[in-house]
């Protein structure tokens, strides 16, 4: 995910420094604190050396994204949604539960909900100032997604883990397309290549791992204190 200030490429020096520092002074400490997550990048690795992690953010959209990506621990099932989607006619009963409910959310039409009305030409045209962060077809699909999204919760077909795993999805599949240069605090006059391509949800990688993960959305120096 586009991310100005991204540890990435840090994750090697934070390794081997924080391993040394715990290897001579705590050599059974296996819990990593990450105060100020991010998109997860730093927590993710140290959930992948089977530290346990306690990740936070103030930032809510962080704090879905640590909580699909680092807390959950297996392959999400969707037993609630399957009987209640089917299956579509491109898809097999072999694909993946994760696969097929993306699937299906990828084929709603879209709707002129909140994004649409307020990030996309069409529906800023007679503002004040006209927007255009994605595309009025790609913010039609953000809309019939989290809108469905919400619909499934409300009804109880999603446990918590499936239901921040289908918010990092879109999440990740709106950054793909939006229309900006890495940060949201601006958009582009005209649409870039990618920002032209369809709005699409993949599934999402989950480490499988046995340790308690926690994850927190506060203040991250009063959580810290």
């Amino acid at each position: 995910m586009n991310y100005i200030g991204s540890k990435a490429s840090l994750l090697r020096f934070l390794e081997c420094e924080i391993t040394r520092f715990i290897g001579s002074s705590r050599p059974r400490c296996k819990v990593f604190f990450d105060v100020f997550a991010g998109t997860g990048t730093v927590g993710l690795h140290f959930k992948q050396m089977h530290f346990r992690v306690i990740a936070n953010d103030i930032q809510y959209y962080a704090y879905c994204l640590n909580r699909a990506r680092i807390m959950i621990n297996n392959p999400v099932a969707f037993r609630g949604l399957l009987q209640e989607i089917g299956t579509r006619h491109r898809e097999r009963l072999s694909d993946g539960p994760a696969f097929r409910v993306l699937s299906h959310l990828n084929g709603l039409e879209g709707v002129k909900g909140f994004v649409f009305k307020n990030y996309c030409p069409e529906g800023t045209k007679n503002s004040k100032y006209k927007r255009q962060y994605f595309s009025n077809i790609n913010g039609m699909k953000c809309d019939s997604i989290r809108m469905k999204i919400e619909e499934w919760r409300g009804r109880g077909l999603l446990s918590e883990h499936e239901y921040f795993y289908l918010l990092t999805s879109l999440l990740l599949a709106a950054d793909k397309v939006a229309n900006t240069a890495s940060v949201y605090g601006a958009f582009l006059k005209n649409l870039k290549t990618s920002a032209q391509k369809p709005l699409c949800l993949k599934p999402i990688p989950i480490f499988n791992g046995f340790r308690r993960h926690t994850i927190y959305n506060e203040d991250g120096v009063k959580l810290a204190i």
